[in-house]
């Protein structure tokens, strides 16, 4: 009957690692779904503030040359009208000699006087215009320039507007994936916390249908054990001995709670600090144990962490 419960307490203790580490891959996936959507969020709103740069840019540039074209056209209608003002000076100026001498003056320069006069008046005319030609072909020429690098400008920003809209909507696209994974991986966590309670229930209950004299040794397993090598520490005492520390194979004279060989007891006890100590002793033979474990699963024993034991839950 004792072994049937153990072979029972290997199974719980499985259920038990099983669901642990079911729970520890649902937690690792939840915290790689978390950090690729959070890494996705971060790019759309990088992409979305990118696209929406270039749209500004864009915006400024066609305003630019919205004012230049303004102001070109500014500038020719100033030169329009100042050469129409100048060629009613100069008709002006012209009639004005005729009528003084019979144009005299102007042509044969009959006196120095009326000859200064008479060039003074069309240089003055000349003055009048309101704006200079040659600056005006300057600033055309600088427009032009300006339209030139506009048209270049315009054409990179629609590629790179093009490029970052495609990157927001692929961006969206993981990201709506990286949610739903995010969602699943939580659902998966919760089951996975869910199963594991399960198990540990069991081997709670387990604990509890313990006999009597397997209970009594069960603060010094938690004392010296891992929390996750509880149940199969309690499993392997209760097939080896049964809970009795003074327990003695006949014919291998394996002793106490664990059945420590004499000459593996020799050099487990003095390890584990009880050197001297009979393998009777409880707490010696348990914390034999516990660095037999220890050692095993260092060396990588070839049966396993419990290889030096012959109930072995791995086996079973």
């Amino acid at each position: 009957m004792v072994l049937l419960g153990s072979q029972a307490g290997a199974q719980t203790q499985a259920d038990v690692d099983a669901a642990r580490d079911e729970l520890a891959e649902a937690e690792a996936a939840v915290a790689r779904a978390l950090e690729l959507h959070t890494t996705l969020d971060t790019g759309l709103a990088t992409a979305i503030a990118e696209a929406d740069a270039v749209q500004d840019r864009l915006l400024a540039l066609s305003s630019d040359i919205v004012d230049l074209e303004l102001e070109i056209r500014d500038l020719e209608q100033s030169y329009t009208a100042g050469r129409a003002h100048a060629r009613d000076r100069l008709m002006l100026a012209y009639e004005l000699a005729l009528e003084a001498d019979g144009g005299a003056a102007l042509y044969s320069g009959v006196t120095i006087l009326d000859g200064l006069i008479s060039s003074a008046i069309i240089t003055r005319s000349a003055d009048d215009l309101s704006y200079d030609p040659s600056q005006l072909s300057i600033d055309r020429e600088w427009v032009e320039s300006r339209r030139l690098v506009l048209d270049s400008s315009q054409d990179e920003i629609r590629r790179l507007s093009a490029v970052a809209e495609s990157q927001a909507a692929a961006l969206g696209v993981l990201a709506v994936g990286a949610q739903q994974q995010l969602a699943q991986a939580r659902v998966a966590r919760v089951g996975a916390e869910e199963a594991h309670s399960e198990a540990v229930a069991e081997y709670e209950a387990l604990k509890s249908s313990a006999s009597p004299s397997v209970a009594r040794w069960l603060p010094l397993l938690e004392k010296y054990f891992a929390p996750d090598q509880l149940p199969e520490a309690l499993w392997v005492m209760t097939c080896e001995s049964r809970g009795n520390p003074d327990a003695v194979n006949q014919s291998s004279q394996a002793t106490g709670l664990f059945q420590f060989l004499p000459s593996t007891w020799a050099y487990s006890s003095v390890a584990a600090g009880f050197g001297g100590y009979p393998a009777t002793h409880p707490e010696a033979n348990v914390a034999s144990a516990a660095w037999l474990l220890e050692h095993s699963i260092l060396i990588e024993h070839r049966l396993g962490p419990w290889g030096p034991w012959e109930c072995n839950p791995r086996l079973s």
